[in-house]
């Protein structure tokens, strides 16, 4: 039976670079939410589909909770990851 084995350092390096991206993603979800609600109440007077800037602004928001989502499921999955690992090593 084999084990991989990984120095400690890579695996700190790992966790440390999944946990930059997990905030950086963060990060922009709240600048993408913030850019999307300033442009919408900005834009708020005409209410229509053919208001490019509420458009816009809704989308702005739309993908904020895509990119929060995202940034979330990247974590999880490294989480999971390193589980998986754990109990393959048993």
């Amino acid at each position: 039976m084999s084990y991989k084995t990984q120095p400690i350092n890579k695996v700190e390096t790992k966790d440390k670079r999944m946990k930059q991206s997990v905030s950086v993603m963060t990060s922009f979800f709240w600048v993408a939410l913030i850019i999307g609600l300033v442009t919408i109440i900005v834009n708020l007077s005409f209410f229509s589909d053919r208001n490019l800037g509420l458009m816009i602004g809704i989308g702005f928001v739309v993908g904020s909770i895509f990119i929060y989502f995202l940034g979330k499921y990247m974590g999880a999955v490294r989480k999971r990851e390193e589980q998986e690992e754990g109990s393959d090593l048993r």
